[in-house]
């Protein structure tokens, strides 16, 4: 289990849990990263416009705007937009339609840190 370094990189994490926004933010600070976080799409789309990220990893489901919602402001602002990386607790998402948003990849939550970890290093390497 290779533990990627992230020094120099700077992303947001976007969920309305709080811990695991806190898991997330703390588990890539100990990795190098400066970890900047929102509770919702709304917070996210303004950080997003006033910041660079290298990656944004954002939940699907949240009360008032949601993952999806921040894709399409993105994607209707006509911003540059970070590589967005979608997570979920449900496997009910369609990945066709967070592609066509421009959603690099998705991941369940249960899946593990270990594989958005090493999808974001392989996103940014590219």
């Amino acid at each position: 289990m290779e533990i990627q370094d992230f020094t120099g990189r700077r992303f947001l994490v976007v969920d309305d849990e709080s811990l695991v926004r806190e898991t997330l933010v703390e588990q890539f600070s100990l990795r190098g990263a400066t970890v900047m976080e929102a509770s919702d799409g709304n917070d996210a789309f303004h950080l997003i416009l006033e910041q660079d990220f290298d990656a944004v990893l954002c939940d699907i489901r949240m009360p008032e705007c949601s993952g999806i919602d921040l894709l399409r402001l993105m994607k209707s602002s006509k911003e540059s937009m970070p590589p967005m990386i979608m997570m979920s607790a449900f496997d009910d998402v369609s990945t066709e339609e967070l592609q066509k948003l421009g959603a690099r990849s998705f991941f369940l939550k249960a899946g593990g840190f270990q594989k958005i970890e090493n999808a974001i290093a392989k996103l940014i390497s590219e």
